[in-house]
Formats: C-alpha cells, sequence, structure tokens
C-alpha cells in the first residue's frame, strides 16, 4: 500500500505527531504532551504543528492544545493503515502495528478513604494483530484525589493471551477520582515509547450505605510496533 499523496506531502514532524494522535486515541493534546510524545525538539514540533494547522489537519482548542478536526481524524486512520501495511527500514529492524485493548476493572462506586483493588489488563489478541514474540510494557497508574498520586509502575510481558495486574488505591474525601492508566512499550534500544492510555472518573462517596461495589469496565484502544529482524 502507498502512504496517500496528501500525507507524502506533510514533514517527517507532521506524521510523527499525527501518529502521536492515533497511538492515544486522544482528540486533543497539549503540546508539552505532544512533545513528550513524540521525542521532538523544539523546532521540531514547531515545523510539524504549524504544518498540520495550516493544513487543517489541526485545530486550537485552548492555550497550546490543539484539536484533531474530521480532515485530521481521516488522516490518522489512513496513516495507520498505512503504517500496518508499509515495510519501514529502522536500523535492521521492520516494525509493524498492532492494536489491543486495554481494559480497567473497577467498582462502580468508591469508598473516599478506604482501599479498594482495581484491575489493569489487556485483552487477548484478534484476528491479524497477532504477535510472533513477546513485548515488555510499562504500565503506570497514577490517581487525581486519591492515592497513590503518582509513581506507581509495574512491567507486563505481553504475548497474545490476556495479561493483568492489580493495583490497590484510595479515593479521598472528593466526589469522584480520575485514574490515569499509561502504556510504555520497551523499544529496541531498551527505551520506552508512549503506546496509549486511558483516563477513567469514578465516582466517590462517604457514605457507605451509597457503595455501588458492580464493577464496571473501562477501556481504550493501543497500538504495539512490533519489531521483526
Amino acid at each position: 500500500m502507498e502512504m496517500p499523496l496528501s500525507l507524502q506531502t506533510l514533514p517527517a514532524e507532521a506524521l510523527d505527531i499525527l501518529r502521536y494522535y492515533g497511538r492515544t486515541g486522544n482528540a486533543s493534546a497539549h503540546a508539552d504532551d505532544i512533545t513528550e510524545g513524540t521525542s521532538l525538539s523544539d523546532r521540531g514540533f514547531g515545523k510539524g504543528i504549524r504544518r498540520l494547522v495550516t493544513r487543517n489537519y489541526l485545530s486550537m482548542a485552548g492555550e497550546q492544545v490543539y484539536r484533531l478536526t474530521d480532515q485530521g481524524y481521516r488522516a490518522v486512520a489512513a496513516l495507520q493503515e498505512y503504517d500496518l501495511t508499509a515495510p519501514e527500514d529502522d536500523g535492521g529492524y521492520q516494525p509493524r502495528y498492532v492494536r489491543r485493548r486495554l481494559v480497567v476493572a473497577a467498582p462502580h462506586t468508591l469508598l473516599a478513604s478506604q482501599p479498594t483493588t482495581i484491575t489493569v489488563g489487556v485483552d487477548d489478541a484478534q484476528g491479524e494483530d497477532i504477535i510472533g514474540d513477546t513485548v515488555n510494557v510499562l504500565l503506570r497508574m497514577s490517581l487525581i484525589n486519591g492515592e497513590p498520586a503518582s509513581g506507581l509502575e509495574t512491567t507486563l510481558v505481553l504475548s497474545n493471551r490476556y495479561a493483568s495486574q492489580t493495583f490497590e488505591i484510595t479515593a479521598g474525601m472528593y466526589t469522584r477520582v480520575r485514574l490515569r492508566i499509561e502504556l510504555y512499550q520497551e523499544q529496541p534500544d531498551e527505551q520506552f515509547a508512549p503506546a496509549g492510555g486511558v483516563y477513567v472518573d469514578i465516582p466517590v462517596t462517604a457514605n457507605p450505605d451509597n457503595v455501588n461495589p458492580a464493577l464496571m469496565a473501562y477501556g481504550a484502544d493501543f497500538y504495539l510496533r512490533e519489531y521483526a529482524s
């Protein structure tokens, strides 16, 4: 498959930014998050973002926040389709992208100041998204309006089967908490690159009678980059 001509005319920095939106699944992102997620220099980010805004792939949604336009969504989808089928020379490696599903299982309502166990997992691989070897993924979890506020990490070794990890969280005295899960894939150079993630808002109550322990499942797609020599 050949890359669409409209994308061929974009600089590499702009394509990296579109790939970032595809990996994260976000409709909008702050300039700092894009720069960190793409490992672009400030100059490279400026070059790419200007072209994307000029070509109407992105629009300003706030102070240094960029949102995908309808045309941008189509460009991201087209680039993902191209990346899934086109060979790429990368230091002797030829990568392809496979889609997996990140799932978070948590109670419908949390009781303030009481520890609760949640489960974070990755679904079985489906269809053409089978991988030939295991992939190391760093899973980072943080909580707004609760504990742990940051710094909780673990490594998952992903195959084609379901993998999961349990965590203990404690909601503060608020009406809701925001759970943030981020995934980073280990690269051949042993560095970790962003692969995707999910934000989950969970209601909180201080009254035990109002707690709903029924589990709710939240999910988001993410992409693994598989390397083959």
